[in-house]
């Protein structure tokens, strides 16, 4: 599965101060307190880390499970063995699936040191080998399923959020015991600053993605999200510019939006970058 970012199967969610990309597919919605752990996740790595590698797939076990306590107990000695084999912080997030089928399945995220691995072959060659040996189950590699995230760069990081919160879809978790948390986090501590505060820094660095309070609202572009279609230019004056660059075509988008005369909710449908012409640019080390 791809994973492109369309209209059709994303929507914007507020964490903390920045507006991100999610999964939103056929009346699906993300269950609001796993994606905000996931959130945290992601935080508390990149304090660790200023490169954070993350690799996702999918795990079939051979049969039917009653309880989490199986694949909790390979997920732990995987963390166990890949923490010993590269010398550095390991955690993972897995969700628990079964919608039509007669047994579960597992779509997983491990989170490793960027600086200890930059390439998933020598790890999907462990993973398999260790999986195989402890349940004889199948496992399945998706399509471009990882990502180099590197500290207060949005850039690097965006299509990995919006990967992740796949897993915190309400969809295809019906058949899942009553009693049995959909989604398991591995004993990773979050730092006190990370589970209350609302600086998140470590995603997103405010020289060139600006907090949504900073971003001013003017009469012109009330007029232009309004009377405008999508994609056309607007011509601005200097006394009512609105950013520094341009006026962004995701605020143009929040035409659509406008039901009945209400007022522009920037808080559910605001910019991803305020200006990401501006922002500087690096070498991709993922695959997208």
């Amino acid at each position: 599965m791809g994973f492109r970012i369309t209209k059709n199967n994303s929507e914007s969610f507020l964490y903390k101060q920045h507006a991100w990309k999610i999964y939103v597919k056929n009346g699906s919605k993300p269950i609001t307190r796993y994606l905000t752990k996931s959130f945290k996740y992601v935080e508390t790595m990149l304090m660790h880390y200023s490169k954070v590698f993350m690799v996702r797939f999918d795990l079939s076990p051979n049969q039917f499970n009653q309880t989490n306590k199986h694949i909790q107990s390979y997920l732990n000695q995987l963390e166990k063995g890949l923490s010993e084999r590269y010398q550095c912080q390991c955690s993972y997030i897995c969700a628990r699936e079964q919608k039509s089928s007669s047994k579960e399945h597992y779509h997983i995220v491990l989170f490793l040191s960027g600086h200890k691995i930059q390439y998933p072959n020598s790890l999907f060659k462990r993973i398999k080998q260790g999986w195989q040996c402890f349940d004889e189950g199948t496992i399945h590699w998706p399509e471009r399923c990882y990502y180099m995230l590197k500290r207060g760069q949005k850039h690097t990081i965006e299509k990995a959020i919006y990967r992740l919160s796949y897993l915190t879809k309400t969809d295809s978790k019906e058949l899942n015991p009553k009693g049995i948390s959909s989604l398991i986090f591995s004993p990773l501590s979050i730092p006190e600053e990370i589970n209350k505060g609302t600086n998140d820094i470590m995603l997103v660095d405010a020289r060139y993605n600006p907090p949504l309070s900073k971003i001013r609202v003017t009469p012109l572009l009330y007029a232009c999200c309004k009377t405008y279609p999508k994609g056309k230019k607007v011509k601005t004056s200097k006394k009512h510019h609105v950013f520094p660059s341009r006026v962004s075509k995701s605020i143009l988008n929040c035409q659509k939006q406008l039901k009945n005369n209400k007022r522009i909710n920037l808080y559910a449908h605001q910019v991803d970058q305020a200006d990401q012409a501006s922002a500087p640019h690096e070498p991709k080390i993922d695959p997208l």
